[in-house]
């Protein structure tokens, strides 16, 4: 009614005034977002449009989808590193054409990614092999963003997973604009190769059946396809593109997940967060040295106290050291927010703290 518009609109200069000269909302208020500041945010990590597709970056993704398709189907092992190197290849020449460079933590998280693809070479087993690749894709997609702040290294990991369908777009614009600007050059090289592969075909079947030794010679560099694999070849083809063309998407085109920003939370004094802290380095400490008499030398005592043989004893433990990791990297998200502040006596002092609670979660 005509009352109830003329309140609410006398109501409206009253609240007002009590925004401005009375006291501060509370601070569940100051935490909500205004209208458009979540959409904004979305924006700000949104990646730029990335560069053209070099022809370095396609070749290479070709290099990668072969691969996979000829090596794969015989196993992991030696061969996962084989796929790895063309599609570390296709990034590279992708950030170039970014105008990209390597960072310090890029160059971490790459090493520790190749490091951990080199476990499927070294231990033939199921879910060791399923832990080593999953966890070496999550730090490629952080070489590849090159995060350096704890929300890109927590979101980070899933960047890959979203370059696969955009990467895909970007690898067939690409390979469409140089298709069309070299249709007079395409198909002479096309006819050249169909012309090769008929010679050596019909060549090297006639030399297979003169001559013994070459034909051992032929069947050994020849790969052993059979129509029965050419399903899952096939599959593993498109598996070594999509991978290679999104990890040159990613790092042509990051999400910028580095400009998310975390509101610090209220400091806390040295003993109140200190404290804690130091504990669970003595229980990480204790812990380690416990491990180490025992891998000095104590192995009979325990298998005797325990009754557990020496395969048991060193499976034992697997899944609660795994837990032990992933939790210690939240504590010290958590640390990191509460941790004092007040000049370089408490930044050395975070530092220090969980700089060996870091080292002592490696051992």
């Amino acid at each position: 009614s005509e009352g109830d518009a003329a309140a609410r609109s006398s109501a409206v200069p009253v609240l007002t005034k009590q925004r401005q000269g009375g006291p501060p909302p509370p601070d569940w208020q100051q935490w909500q977002p205004r209208p458009g500041e979540q959409s904004r945010r979305l924006t700000e990590i949104q990646p730029a449009g990335p560069a053209p597709v070099r022809a370095a970056t396609l070749w290479s993704v070709l290099a990668t989808a072969l691969l996979s398709a000829l090596v794969l189907g015989e196993g992991l092992g030696l061969n996962l590193l084989i796929v790895a190197v063309p599609a570390a290849l296709a990034a590279y020449f992708a950030a170039q054409a970014a105008g990209r460079r390597p960072r310090p933590w890029t160059l971490v998280w790459a090493v520790g990614g190749i490091a951990l693809l080199a476990v499927p070479a070294l231990r033939d087993a199921g879910l060791p092999t399923f832990l080593a690749v999953v966890s070496a894709l999550a730090l490629g997609s952080l070489a590849l963003h090159g995060c350096r702040t704890w929300p890109g290294v927590v979101f980070g990991p899933l960047g890959l997973i979203g370059s696969l369908g955009p990467g895909m777009f970007w690898g067939w614009a690409g390979l469409r604009e140089r298709a069309g600007g070299s249709r007079g050059r395409v198909m002479p090289a096309v006819r050249a190769v169909a012309v090769a592969v008929v010679l050596l075909i019909v060549f090297g079947t006639l030399f297979a059946n003169a001559d013994a030794a070459f034909a051992d010679l032929l069947g050994q560099l020849t790969p052993d396809v059979s129509l029965d694999d050419g399903p899952w070849r096939f599959v593993a083809f498109l598996v070594g593109a999509v991978g290679a063309l999104a990890a040159a998407h990613t790092v042509a085109a990051p999400l910028r997940w580095d400009r998310i920003t975390v509101r610090p939370g209220r400091a806390r004094g040295r003993m109140e967060w200190a404290l804690p802290l130091i504990v669970l380095n003595l229980l990480f400490a204790a812990f380690i040295a416990i491990q180490l008499a025992v891998l000095f030398g104590g192995y009979d005592k325990v298998l005797s106290e325990t009754g557990l043989t020496y395969a048991e004893y060193a499976r034992q433990g697997f899944w609660q050291l795994l837990w032990a990791t992933l939790l210690v990297l939240l504590v010290i998200g958590l640390a990191r927010r509460w941790a004092p502040r007040d000049g370089a006596g408490d930044a050395a002092l975070v530092r220090a703290v969980l700089g060996v609670l870091c080292v002592l979660t490696l051992v």
